[in-house]
């Protein structure tokens, strides 16, 4: 898989749009020296205000990759912190499961050894009964 950034990317990230800001201040210090001078050497102001240009881009860029990065880390250790408290509420889970069963079990014993009794009782009460007719 090639990752390629649209245009559309580098527009947003590089904030190119803010370029003509750029050329506006250099205008004025343009139109500033040759009021001082008269005189203006086309070439060395297309040339600084490219490198001007370029060097914005790229402090740009670098901000916005730093301030992804960073926020990468803190979506990391949300990422973490959620699989640990994930991985206890699981745990707790199985302990409140097996508490369950071992319930469970103990229940349908004594609904045993209830049904047990009972029988017994109706046993003794029937030896009863035969013992009062003899």
């Amino acid at each position: 898989m090639e990752n390629k950034i649209t245009w559309a990317a580098f527009y947003e990230l590089s904030e190119i749009y803010i370029a003509p800001l750029n050329l506006i201040w250099f205008l004025f210090a343009s139109a500033i020296a040759y009021q001082d001078f008269h005189y203006l050497n086309i070439i060395n102001i297309l040339l600084c205000f490219l490198d001007v240009f370029l060097f914005d881009l790229a402090v740009n860029i670098a901000d916005d990759y730093f301030k992804a990065k960073k926020q990468g880390g803190t979506l990391e250790s949300d990422i973490e912190t959620k699989d640990k408290e994930m991985y206890d509420l699981k745990h707790e889970l199985i302990s409140v499961q097996i508490k369950l069963e071992n319930a469970e079990k103990a229940m349908d014993k004594l609904k045993e050894e209830n049904k047990e009794l009972q029988m017994k009782i109706v046993q003794l009460e029937t030896e009863i009964k035969n013992n009062r007719k003899k």
